[in-house]
Parts: structure tokens; C-alpha cells; sequence
């Protein structure tokens, strides 16, 4: 809704509707160059108005009900608030002015929307964006690494990342290039095409083969000489898990937690089970590893904030290039090609590892990819692709 004035948005912080004795309602700073005219009238119903500013209202009406269509949250699902002085606050609390807007990286000093509990900031143009952009509906892939996060319909995804990152928009799924809108969230740069939110990706826990699992709180006092060890991870349990009673069977929560908020896809590694889109830093910092290494092409990433396809039970990771390869061909192999442009299949050896006929780097045992016509192998970096059928 907007002042019949200015053409500006209402809101609750900057442009904030006033009512008049009449009923119309224009923001405060129309109605202050209003009452400054002789005489000072309603523009829309021409009634005679109070020439003091202090003597009209807020609309709060208006307000709560502009406020309950807008409100604009931070990833941890605070709402954001306006403040004209964020950079002097910032500068008192993390001793510097400059603002960094959390979605467009865009730096600035001066007012913002922010959350200051996380350190959450938006940009003017951001959080208009935002604003007008609509939760997305009956989404498949939520945003798995971030469960508590909305999914938002970018009618503008594509030239927004071209726009502020210099780079091609391209799925974070099956990296296919986007030219237009998408699904996604911002503050993860984590956007899906159209095919993959279609796909139906299910969450699979692996469970006790035989029996259901219960949450146990074990008292470690009584158990200190026998040592809780879980399942997937092979690590301690200190406190709460799931446990099967008939079996002994144990998840701790961590894992628990990790199986129930990720989605798996349909792609298996070396040994059958089901990868999951995550940022695997957060679980093998528990190792102390500077490092993760794709089991595919052995590519090492040392960025913590890397989002990988991990298999926990067997600590087996492929990166996103990679598995978009894969991913792709499971879905029509007739797009995957050698590197001299003929069809392939895939093999899953299990005795020798074989040398990729383009880049000679040793492939391991997991899905590589054979050409008859060529009698050679290719790891998925040096594969072709084609939207031929």
C-alpha cells in the first residue's frame, strides 16, 4: 500500500501512514509539507486540517496490517527492524561502521534492516526484494542445511547473481544454468531450477534394520565402564540418543539430527547409501580435518562453507560439479557424453581403479564413465553434455 502523495510504500519505520480527522492517511513526511501550506486541506476529500504535525497519529491499523503482509525474517527466523543509525550501533558493537548487506555482499554505512542478535543485514534494494518475492509453495527440496529457512520465489534470481557476483546462475542441484526465476535463498546463495523441486526427494534415517529406535537418556554413571558408541559416526555418545533395545543398536543425536533435516538424493556412494547435500565441514571439524578430498575426481576443498553430497556412515563426499554429472545422466544419459562426443555408460568397478583417457588422473571405484566407440574411461570433469535427444 502506498501514500497517494509520494507513490511510497507505507511501513512501520520510514514512510509511516498518519491518519487525518477526515480518515484519509498520507506518511508523515507528506502530511509535514502538507501542514505547511496556507491552507493547510485534505488533498483527496479537500476538508480543512490541524496545522500541527503533533496533533495527528499513526495509522496503527494501517500498520499492523502492513506489517503482517511484509515481515521479512533473518535465516534464524527473527524479524528485521529499521534503524536509521546501524552504523553507529555496529561500530559500538563490533567496533566498525561499515555495513555488509548479507545477501548482495554490498558494502555502505548508515541505516539498514538488520537483525542485530545474528548480525543479519539488508540493504534497501535487498529487503524490497525480499519483500516482494513470495515463499515458495509445496517446495520438494527445502533448504536442507538450514532447515528452519524459507524457500522464496526470485522472479529476478538470474540477473540478480549476475548482477552482484558477476556469474551465471546455476542450480545448486543439478547445476544446470538458469536464465530467469528461481526458487532459492539468498542468505545461503542456495537456488534450485524447476526440474529438481519437482523431483519427490524423501528423508531416509537409517534405522535398526529390525526394530524401531527409542530415545534413550542413559545415566552415564551406571554405564561409565561400558562406553556408548554410535552407529554412524563410531564417536562417543555423551548424553542423549537414539537406541534400539532388542539390539543395541545407537544414533547419536547429532547424526539423528543430521538424517531427519537433510534430504537424500538419488545417487548412492561406493557402498549403496544415500548422499546428502550438506556442509560436511561442520561434521569432520569433529576430526580435526583441515580439509574435505571429492571420492570422484579428488579435488580438495578447504572452505568451511563448501556444500558437498556426503555419505556420513562411510565419510564418502562428492562436490557439486561432480555429482551434477551423475545426476544429470541418471536423469537421461543420452545428455552425457565422452569428451569426443559419443554416448557412454556407467560402470562401478570394484577390483581396479582405471586412468581417465583426457586428464590421465587415476579414477576411483565409483561410477566412471566408459565409451565403447573410444575403449576408454572418463572421470566426470571430462565428460561432455548436450540438450540433444
Amino acid at each position: 500500500m502506498k501514500c497517494i502523495m509520494c507513490f511510497e510504500k507505507f511501513g512501520s519505520e520510514i514512510n509511516i501512514p498518519m491518519v487525518l480527522e477526515c480518515g484519509h492517511s498520507f506518511c508523515d513526511i507528506c502530511l509535514k509539507n502538507l501542514i505547511k501550506k496556507n491552507p493547510a486541506c485534505c488533498p483527496t476529500c479537500n476538508t480543512s486540517i490541524t496545522p500541527s504535525f503533533d496533533h495527528y497519529k499513526k495509522n496503527f491499523a494501517l500498520i499492523d496490517f502492513i506489517s503482517s503482509k511484509n515481515s521479512t525474517i533473518c535465516p534464524n527466523s527473527h524479524e528485521l527492524s529499521y534503524e536509521k543509525q546501524s552504523s553507529l550501533i555496529y561500530q559500538k558493537i563490533y567496533g566498525d561502521l561499515l555495513l555488509k548487506c548479507s545477501h548482495c555482499e554490498k558494502t555502505w554505512e548508515g541505516k539498514s534492516w538488520h537483525c542485530f542478535k545474528c548480525r543479519f543485514v539488508l540493504c534497501k534494494s535487498c529487503y524490497d526484494d525480499q519483500l516482494s518475492s513470495k515463499i515458495a509453495q509445496n517446495v520438494s527440496v527445502h533448504l536442507n542445511f538450514h532447515p528452519d529457512h524459507k524457500l522464496y520465489n526470485y522472479l529476478n534470481a538470474a540477473s540478480y547473481v549476475k548482477n552482484h557476483f558477476k556469474m551465471d546462475l546455476n542450480c545448486s542441484i543439478c547445476n544446470i544454468k538458469m536464465l530467469n526465476g528461481a526458487v532459492g535463498c539468498r542468505a545461503c546463495k542456495f537456488y534450485i531450477c524447476e526440474n529438481c523441486n519437482n523431483r519427490n526427494l524423501t528423508i531416509k534415517v537409517p534405522l535398526c534394520e529390525f526394530h524401531n529406535l527409542e530415545l534413550r537418556q542413559d545415566n552415564l554413571e551406571i554405564i561409565r565402564d561400558h562406553q556408548l558408541i554410535c552407529n554412524i559416526c563410531d564417536l562417543s555418545i555423551s548424553n542423549q540418543c537414539y537406541k534400539c533395545p532388542a539390539c543395541n543398536y545407537k544414533i547419536c543425536m547429532d547424526c539423528y539430527i543430521y538424517y531427519t533435516t537433510h534430504y537424500c538424493f538419488e545417487l548412492e556412494c561406493a557402498n549403496n547409501h544415500p548422499l546428502y547435500l550438506s556442509f560436511p565441514f561442520k561434521y569432520y571439524s569433529r576430526f580435526h580435518a583441515s580439509e574435505i578430498k571429492c571420492d570422484s575426481c579428488e579435488e580438495k576443498f578447504s572452505d568451511q562453507e563448501i556444500k558437498m553430497f556426503h555419505c556420513r556412515k562411510c565419510k564418502f563426499d562428492i562436490c557439486q560439479e561432480c555429482f551434477s554429472v551423475y545426476y544429470n545422466y541418471r536423469k537421461d544419459a543420452r545428455k552425457v557424453l565422452c569428451y569426443n562426443g559419443h554416448r557412454v555408460n556407467v560402470e562401478n568397478l570394484k577390483d581396479d581403479d582405471e586412468i581417465c583417457a583426457q586428464c590421465r588422473n587415476k579414477i576411483k571405484k565409483f561410477l566412471l564413465f566408459y565409451c565403447e566407440e573410444c575403449d576408454e574411461y572418463y572421470c566426470p570433469k571430462h565428460t561432455r553434455h548436450t540438450n540433444n535427444r
